[in-house]
């Protein structure tokens, strides 16, 4: 919240600010809906993290193609997951 607001909010209002963002994030949606799509988030996260693992393996040659199918296959499952996965309560 400091850097968002570049730094006009101090520590403790950015900690109020965060705080009441996040209680109304809870109050005003279903929980499972937000962890589904935090999942899903994860998910996307770790994907990109496999492509960066694939792409610098290729730039500095470093791992072999045990290593590099390693982090396709992971990138992929991540990626599966993310479109595919099914809301808990289904």
């Amino acid at each position: 919240m400091i850097e968002v607001s570049r730094r006009k909010l101090g520590v403790r209002m950015a900690f109020i600010v965060s705080s009441a963002l996040a209680i109304a994030v809870v109050w005003l949606t279903n929980p499972l809906q937000v962890v589904a799509l935090s999942s899903r988030a994860f998910a996307a996260y770790y994907a990109m993290q496999a492509l960066l693992a694939f792409w610098v393996s290729l730039r500095a040659g470093a791992g072999g193609w045990a290593a590099r199918s390693g982090f396709a296959v992971i990138g992929v499952i991540c990626l599966v997951a993310m479109l595919a996965g099914a809301p808990a309560e289904s």
